[in-house]
This record gives structure tokens, sequence and C-alpha cells, in this order.
């Protein structure tokens, strides 16, 4: 994490690097703790103020789906085969003409740099060393042209501007700035509310108050380290990406974000067919017939998500959506995010047919504790479960993952 620094020229020691250091050697001993994904969870709620937490981790309403999610994973159950050889097994993945190393990136995740210190360009770096794909949020507070700077693997996940010319000069934007992918959400229509966030008092833009204060002095760690440090270096965050240029200052008591998208339609989708030169990407689907026009208006792939849990309660876990929406795609790329966390997960969504997989909350939280070094800890803890879930099924590579491999718990097992 690279730091503006002031030299001391009596020992000759850069001062900034030695507090950066001890950053590091301290995130490093807390990482020495984090032995799955959903461990970051537990170590970032002791560093974040509350109400940023609850941000991060609520969803809407009661979060029901935020719960299923996860527990809809365990509907289905592995049937390993055994003494096949998997001394040669390979993670590797190729999508739309390009080969990643794993067959999971991270997830778009809003506002990542208000939670940890410039966190969309930690998560970026440690995917581009990594070599797995990294979706910068549009509601993200770097500019998308630093991210694709700092990370090849990068792509743009968009909300659509309203006004026309907002759009060209976003489209126009991403194109420069060199992303090959662009990712439409189309499941944030006419805004949400996370009930936990708010009774914890989190806005977006955050307004000031007297808890807001108090939640800081609390977590001096958050304050200095991130808040703080960000001001004095950077000047205050922006939403740097939303309607095709800069909007409010992440702190500000008249800002607002429109989230207002009502009047999008599959033909905003054929719009930016026709703009959009490189891949396009539909995020949020999860029925088949909207698969279905996806492909009919022009898109290279799309993703299967409940946006997290984040945007409507109570509506089927996206593992559940898949297989019927897989059926609807043809050969268009289907991927899939919402609770996956571990590498059985990973196995059971590429069993269903998806061809990628996206993970987005655990990221948040591993740049929070050790900045690069936690990001690529995290990527290290679910490549290591896959490597070593995939040798005890009996496969070598991704492609030998198949619907074969699974029963959903309430069936009986028939073998093939």
């Amino acid at each position: 994490m690279p730091l503006t620094t002031k030299r001391n020229t009596a020992s000759g020691i850069d001062g900034e690097t030695k507090v950066t250091a001890a950053r590091t050697q301290r995130g490093s001993a807390r990482l020495k703790r984090i032995l799955a994904l959903d461990d970051f969870e537990r170590e970032a709620r002791r560093y974040i103020p509350h109400p940023i937490f609850s941000y991060v981790n609520s969803g809407s309403h009661a979060m029901t789906t935020v719960r299923e999610n996860r527990s809809a994973f365990d509907d289905f159950r592995l049937v390993p085969r055994v003494l096949v050889g998997v001394a040669r097994r390979s993670q590797k993945v190729t999508l739309f003409g390009e080969t990643y190393d794993s067959p999971f990136g991270v997830a778009p995740m809003g506002m990542e740099s208000l939670v940890s210190y410039r966190g969309d360009l930690e998560i970026a770096a440690a995917c581009q060393d990594a070599n797995i794909p990294f979706i910068q949020s549009g509601a993200s507070l770097i500019p998308l042209e630093d991210v694709r700077a700092a990370c090849q693997t990068s792509w743009f996940q968009a909300y659509i501007p309203t006004d026309r010319q907002d759009l060209l000069g976003l489209l126009a934007r991403v194109a420069a700035a060199g992303f090959k992918t662009l990712v439409v959400t189309v499941d944030m229509t006419a805004g949400a509310l996370s009930e936990v966030a708010a009774r914890a008092g989190f806005n977006a833009p955050f307004k000031p108050n007297l808890y807001a204060f108090w939640s800081g002095a609390m977590r001096p760690a958050w304050t200095v380290g991130n808040f703080l440090r960000t001001l004095v270096q950077h000047g205050m965050p922006h939403f740097e990406n939303l309607d095709g240029g800069r909007g409010s200052a992440i702190v500000s008591r008249t800002g607002i974000r429109n989230t207002n998208r009502v009047t999008q339609n599959w033909e905003t989708i054929r719009d930016i067919r026709s703009l959009w030169q490189g891949n396009l990407v539909i995020k949020g689907i999860l029925h088949p017939g909207d698969v279905i026009r996806a492909r009919e208006n022009g898109a290279d792939g799309v993703i299967i998500s409940s946006h997290g849990g984040r945007q409507i309660d109570g509506v089927i876990p996206p593992i559940h959506a898949l297989p019927a929406c897989v059926s609807a795609a043809g050969d268009m790329p289907v991927m899939i995010d919402s609770g996956i966390r571990r590498g059985t997960d990973l196995i059971k969504c590429l069993a269903l047919g998806a061809r990628f997989c996206f993970v987005g909350r655990p990221f948040n939280f591993s740049a929070v504790l050790g900045g690069r070094v936690g990001v690529e800890h995290a990527i290290g803890l679910l490549r290591s479960e896959f490597s070593r879930d995939t040798g005890n099924m009996g496969f070598n590579n991704v492609d030998e993952i198949s619907r074969d491999c699974l029963v959903q718990r309430s069936a009986a097992w028939v073998p093939a």
C-alpha cells in the first residue's frame, strides 16, 4: 500500500514506510487466524465502524435472501469418484477468449474504498497477480481509469444512466480506459432499503451526525488508517463513475445517489449493444425467460444473481435458478454470484452449468484486514480449497465437473 513519504533525515529511514511495514505485520498476524472466507467477517467487525459494517453485511428487509443464498448450497450433495489419478489438477478456465487461473473472480462492491483504504486498487492489484477478474463497481470511489491501469483482468460494472448523453460519456470512458467487458446490472430498478443498515445510521452518501462521529471514535484504527488517511492524501472521496462522471461526495448532507432506473427496458440493452464493442454481460437475472431475452438482445453472457440479497427479499437463491437459466442460454456463458464461500460451492455451481463464479463480501472484508495482502490471502484460501475439493472429488480440470457428481438432498440417488 504505497504512501506519500516523509524522510527522516537524521536516521535516513523512511518514516511512512516503517508505519506501513508495522501495519502489514499486524495485518499478517491477524490473517494467520483466517482459515476460511467466513472468518474475514468476524475479524472485520472489530475494525469497521458499526454503520459501515452493517451496510456491507446487510441485505434488504428481513434478509431472508441473504440467509437462503448460503443455505441453498446445502440442498445439493456431492458424489465423489476415487482412484482416478488427480496429480495434474488445473483450475484454468477460458472465458470470452481470456484464460484465468481459477474459475472465480471478485464481484462488484460499491463504496469499497469507504470500507478499506483505497480498497478497489488493493483488490485490483491482487486480482492482477492472481490472474482472475475483478469487476469494478459503478458505485466505486476510485476512478475506473485507475483500476484498469492496476488490473488488466478487470471488468467494469455499470448502473446505466437514465440520460443518454451521460450513457454515451460513460461508455466512452470505459472503452478509453481499456476495459474489454462491460457488466450491466439490471436488478436495481426502484431502489432498495436495508433496514439493518438504516437502523445502524448508514446512508449513501453518508450524512454526518453524532452517532457517526461516535462510531468512528470507537474504531480509531479505521478512522485514522482509512478515513483520515484518505482525506489527507486524496481528499474527500466521491462517487467517481456514476452517470458518466463525478458524483456526490461520500460524506455530504445534501448529496444524493440516483438509484431510479424505472424507465429502462430491453430497448436500453439494445441501445448499449449498438454502442459497446466489447463483451456485454447482463447481471441480476434469475428467470430463464430473461436469459433468452438477454441473448436475443446481444448479450455475450449473463450473471445469475440476487445482488447478494441487497435488492429484493425472498427471491429464489441463484443456485436454484441456475439449471433452468443454463438450459435457456444455449452456448452463451452463464455465470453466478451470491452466497458462494467454499470450494465445494464452486464445484456445485460448475456442476449445474455455470462457466464462472463471483464472490463479493469476503473480499471486501479481506481488504479491510490486510489490504492487498489480505485479498491475496482470501484468493489463496478459496483457490486452495477448490484444489483439495476437486482432487477429493476425482477431477483434474474444470471441464470434468458435470451434473453427474451432484444429487439433490431430497431426491433419491440413482447412479448414472
